[in-house]
């Protein structure tokens, strides 16, 4: 699907219904909102509109011959373009069977009928609104991760209560690990630290949790090729609502190969000279 900016010109609603009364009056509705609108008289042919125009948002009736809502929504998410598309369904005030299976056919929200107009335009531009939000998030994300593959910097976040980290698709890239076969520890990052330095690096990780304080130290890694390489290690903690440290996130950069735990991420090999960049959590980002 081709989606449209953020804060774009025209939106396009795909109001599907069997009951021509009920679609005609959706329809002419969301036009006076400043909306486009398609129609579908049941599954089949919202999944042929949909390939057609490309929605922003679907409208969608549950109960209709041929195909009902659920295979249809479950249908329009396996489409090009349809796995983020906001799915609105429709389905009487009792039917609480219904709204529960249609959340596992991929529905994003839902709206009782008989519809009560107002609501339905301010459901729907929330809707858009949101669909926008995430819309802009996975942008950045893309030109983020693009920025790290590019500067060989990798990114990852350490929750120091729970131990939990989150590792970018570069910090796998960066310390030689398989994503598919390697869980995103700290021990996976540590067993890559040279011997000799392995307590210095767990010491300044503890210290900058137990005072909240940044610290930066450059480590020999190792690789599978049995190659040591030179990583620029730099954490800062952040502080959560409790003013307790909380994420360790922390990002590696590498100059042989230099690593920089901050705000969580990682860089890749180069030369002899590392490059660092921060962390930040509240755990303590390395």
């Amino acid at each position: 699907m081709s989606e449209a900016e953020p804060g774009g010109p025209e939106r396009r609603i795909l109001v599907v219904d069997d009951d021509q009364a009920c679609r005609e009056l959706a329809r002419d509705f969301l036009r006076l909102e400043g909306f486009a609108v398609e129609e579908a008289e049941d599954g089949l042919a919202a999944i042929r509109a949909f390939t057609a125009h490309r929605p922003h948002l679907v409208l969608l009736d549950m109960c209709m011959p041929r195909m009902d809502g659920f295979e249809t929504c479950r249908r329009v998410r396996a489409l090009p373009g349809g796995a983020h598309v906001p799915v609105v369904v429709t389905t009487g005030l009792e039917d609480m069977d219904s709204i529960r299976l249609a959340y596992e056919a991929g529905a994003t929200d839902f709206i009782t009928k008989p519809m009560n107009l107002e609501i339905l335009g301010h459901r729907v531009r929330y809707m858009l609104r949101a669909s926008d939000a995430v819309l802009a998030l996975r942008r950045n994300e893309k030109r983020l991760a693009a920025a790290q593959r590019i500067a060989r910097f990798g990114h990852f976040e350490r929750e120091v209560s729970s131990a939990e980290e989150r590792w970018s698709r570069e910090m796998f890239r960066i310390i030689g690990a398989d994503p598919t076969v390697t869980e995103p520890a700290w021990p996976a990052l540590v067993e890559r630290i040279h011997p000799d330095e392995r307590a210095a690096v767990s010491r300044a990780m503890e210290e900058a949790v137990r005072e909240g304080r940044p610290f930066a130290l450059d480590v020999r890694a190792g690789y599978s090729d049995g190659a040591w390489r030179h990583f620029h290690v730099q954490g800062e903690p952040v502080l959560g609502p409790t003013g307790l440290p909380s994420v360790s996130p922390g990002p590696c950069r590498t100059s042989r190969t230099a690593s920089s735990p901050r705000s969580g991420s990682v860089s890749s090999p180069t030369t002899t000279a590392s490059r660092s960049s921060r962390t930040g959590s509240s755990s303590s980002r390395g």
